[in-house]
């Protein structure tokens, strides 16, 4: 746990989850095929840990396909990088180009990489940019980004088949809102 662990709730689901066979035995992205499912969900996470997941271009050709499928696509968090750095070989840009999304604002991401570094005694920072740069710089225009009210307020953005949010404090409006999407959406 620690201080900026998880609370006992989330870990007696994690474990729950854990067990479940579709946990212990995952598809590899080169295996996966996109036709049967509906939409795609990219969780965030920002232990260097991440970067094989964040920067998998296997994964960013399947992502690819669900965008061009037109199918639901969901990011929170860190994961709104794999939609940054899906780009499309017919506009040579991120699939998030000409759309309107939020995700992890630059003083959060910096606020974190302080706290950890003070509480663990090192930093956490995924890449040597902040989730907000990378983003920006892909967009089509700076205001096509999002920071929402205030970071304690549960913020989600819907723009056609995309819906982004920005951190684990956003995850429950996100989670409901994703659902509606899909429910409405197939």
């Amino acid at each position: 746990m620690g201080p900026l662990g998880a609370g006992a709730k989330a870990l007696a689901a994690y474990r729950q989850m854990t067990q479940d066979s579709a946990y212990q035995h995952p598809i590899p992205y080169a295996d996966f095929d996109t036709d049967p499912y509906e939409a795609i969900l990219l969780p965030g996470g920002h232990a260097p840990g991440m970067r094989q997941y964040l920067d998998s271009t296997v994964l960013q050709n399947k992502v690819l396909e669900f965008w061009r499928q037109g199918k639901l696509v969901g990011a929170i968090c860190h994961g709104i990088l794999v939609l940054t750095r899906t780009i499309d070989p017919q506009t040579g840009r991120s699939i998030l180009y000409g759309h309107k999304v939020t995700a992890l604002p630059l003083s959060l991401d910096r606020s974190n990489y302080l706290l950890s570094s003070r509480l663990l005694r090192r930093g956490v920072l995924t890449y040597s940019c902040y989730v907000e740069e990378e983003v920006r710089a892909c967009l089509e225009r700076s205001e096509d980004f999002s920071q929402g009210p205030s970071i304690l307020a549960p913020y989600v953005v819907s723009d056609g088949n995309l819906i982004t949010s920005r951190w684990s404090g956003d995850a429950a409006l996100f989670s409901e809102g994703f659902a509606e999407a899909l429910e409405h959406h197939t």
